[in-house]
């Protein structure tokens, strides 16, 4: 039996913002952890703060 596809119901939840994600829209699946578009560059300033250094190399 096949799963059907509901357009009127959410597919997931971005663990940043807590918005819906609708099956319409793409979203980024790391390390378990679900983010929609808007939140990427949040989640990966977050993930690399340990990593960031100011002046010279």
């Amino acid at each position: 039996m096949r799963k059907r596809f509901y357009r009127d119901r959410a597919v997931a939840e971005c663990g940043l913002c807590g918005r819906e994600i609708w099956p319409e829209e793409g979203f980024y699946q790391v390390n378990g952890e679900i983010f929609c578009r808007d939140c990427l560059e949040r989640y990966a300033e977050q993930f690399f703060a340990g990593f960031f250094r100011e002046g010279t190399v």
